[in-house]
């Protein structure tokens, strides 16, 4: 004979616990921040944005200036200064990731005089480690 057991005090546990789980997601939002941030950083490293389209390439012009002032050739940095103020900050339940630089904007969403190449933003695969970091910290 096949008989089910179900134990309702295990499943007022687990439930209890997922609720708590679900009303302090910090633990699991600063995982995905360092992961949204290191994400980042590969779209500086590759010069592409998030959707894996490259950058607008330097302009000759810009090339020859970088080369003159000893700064980074790559596409959006000169020192490093805008690749490497990218953090997150958890507020409540609501985490963001940028950065604190103006000019960033300006690349972020493109001007009259400068191309847009986008850095920040959330990939397909980001959001599928997104999933997997919070399914793992509910399911703990």
């Amino acid at each position: 004979m096949l008989s089910l057991d179900f134990r309702a005090n295990q499943s007022k546990n687990y439930l209890n616990e997922l609720i708590k789980r679900i009303r302090n997601l910090t633990p699991a939002l600063h995982e995905v921040g360092q992961l949204m941030v290191a994400s980042t950083d590969e779209n500086f490293q590759n010069e592409q944005n998030i959707y894996g389209v490259k950058w607008k390439q330097n302009t000759p012009a810009t090339l020859r200036y970088k080369v003159s002032r000893g700064f980074i050739m790559k596409v959006l940095q000169r020192r490093g200064m805008l690749r490497s103020s990218i953090q997150y900050r958890i507020e409540g339940d609501k985490l963001s990731v940028g950065t604190n630089i103006p000019y960033g904007a300006y690349h972020q969403f493109g001007t009259n005089r400068l191309p847009k190449r986008e850095f920040l933003g959330v990939s397909r695969q980001d959001q599928k480690e997104i999933v997997a970091i919070l399914s793992e910290y509910l399911d703990e």
